[in-house]
């Protein structure tokens, strides 16, 4: 399906280029307001989103759309400089880490009355998504696609180590680490079972029942039990199968990211705890890979459920010229039928359920037989979102940073925590 997708994208950007570039050169009509829009996705991606602008086109006479690729690495920044400097796009491409952050700042425009002009109906959102677009009661954005996590596995490797299923607890997953780590005649690692940081506490937080923000008393609390114990898990790893180790292992695939070169897709790395985009990119670079995919092993008396953050969202920037019609882009690109073709090609979840619970949507994703069922199930029972949390994306570099002091033996757990609960809750109480 998506290789018949990337045919017809194809098609339609050779036509249509040279229009548009030419088109470009000139004024808009008089009766037609142009707006800009700047986006952060690249590669087929981004030849998506481009497609969507000319889909728009086609769809309504009075709006024209320049649409600007700009790296997600730079978008912030430069979307920062931009209204900060009275001259911004007037739609913007962010994360949700974005909304947390510059919301409070007054960087977005509150939609609140366009949304309720419209009646967009926020009981078919899940709701902790529609949420989530939310700060202090008035909506600033929306959204076509949810990241979620889960366990992919190498069922290959599973069965040459006699390993049958996921691992569906913590206790289970040490065993399938030790069974599935081997080393060559060096000592070397030459085939790791699975990496324990290779997402932070806030995912792992999910299976152990942690919460670590709560919006209503603004009060932090990531260093509670939950999480110390997971990093005591980690350090316990680390020490198990030499932190050096691993790290020696791990960056020999430095870069690779999800291409060709990713130790899961060479065989190499049996499992790894990452986004349901992924499965799309197993499809390409490892088809005769037997793999699936289940939620996160969880503690004794740990929930079931999986980490979940919108992975893309649509606003409107301060000082924007053109926000009655920046808005109608914001609502084309995130209807039904849009989110529901994106998250289709790029194998993510929508926010809504109507669109998640239609088989015709399941069976377009390109790994719906491993991927689709798994994750709008895990999304209806238990998604846990990031709270609305202001600088979180200052905290989520600080966590990084923490996590890091305990791996290399500088600091113990509960210190680390302790000591980036103390600092980061002065910044949130700051914000208010």
């Amino acid at each position: 399906m998506a290789r018949k997708l990337m045919v017809v994208l194809s098609l339609m950007l050779a036509l249509s280029f040279f229009a548009v570039a030419e088109g470009s050169q000139e004024s808009a009509p008089a009766d037609q307001v142009e707006i800009t829009f700047w986006y952060f996705f690249g590669g087929e991606e981004g030849e998506f989103v481009r497609s969507t602008i000319e889909k728009f086109h086609q769809s309504q006479t009075g709006i024209t759309v320049e649409g600007t690729e700009v790296g997600w690495q730079n978008m912030e920044e430069k979307l920062q400089v931009a209204i900060t400097s009275g001259n911004p796009p007037d739609v913007g491409h962010g994360w949700f880490s974005t909304l947390s952050s510059w919301a409070p700042e007054g960087l977005m425009t509150p939609l609140t009355e366009y949304a309720e002009a419209d009646a967009v109906d926020e009981r078919d959102w899940i709701p902790v998504a529609w949420d989530a677009l939310h700060w202090n009661d008035e909506l600033y954005a929306l959204s076509d696609m949810i990241n979620t996590s889960g366990f992919y596995y190498n069922n290959d490797l599973l069965k040459l180590a006699g390993l049958d299923g996921p691992a569906e607890t913590i206790d289970e997953l040490r065993d399938y680490m030790e069974a599935l780590t081997v080393r060559d005649s060096d000592g070397k690692i030459s085939q790791l079972g699975y990496v324990p940081w290779d997402v932070s506490l806030l995912e792992w937080g999910v299976p152990w029942g942690g919460s670590f923000y709560d919006e209503e008393t603004r009060q932090l609390s990531i260093n509670d039990p939950e999480y110390v114990e997971i990093l005591e898990w980690w350090m316990d790893t680390a020490q198990q199968y030499g932190r050096d180790d691993i790290l020696e292992f791990m960056q020999s695939y430095a870069g690779s990211g999800v291409r060709p070169d990713h130790p899961f897709h060479r065989g190499k790395l049996a499992i790894t705890y990452v986004g349901s985009w992924f499965g799309g990119w197993i499809s390409r670079y490892a088809p005769d890979m037997d793999w699936f995919v289940a939620a996160p092993p969880r503690p004794d008396g740990g929930t079931i459920g999986t980490f979940g953050e919108l992975g893309s969202l649509y606003f409107i920037p301060t000082g924007a010229s053109n926000t009655d019609a920046g808005w109608e882009l914001i609502k084309f690109l995130t209807s039904y039928e849009n989110a529901g073709d994106f998250g289709a090609f790029i194998g993510n979840i929508t926010p809504y359920n109507t669109v998640n619970q239609s088989r015709d949507f399941l069976e377009q994703m390109p790994t719906f037989e491993h991927n689709g069922i798994v994750f709008s199930e895990m999304a209806e029972t238990n998604l846990v979102h990031t709270p609305l949390m202001p600088a979180f994306g200052e905290f989520r570099d600080n966590l990084r940073t923490a996590q890091d002091s305990v791996l290399f033996g500088e600091k113990e757990p509960q210190e680390a925590l302790d000591e980036l609960n103390e600092s980061m809750q002065e910044v949130i109480d700051s914000k208010f």
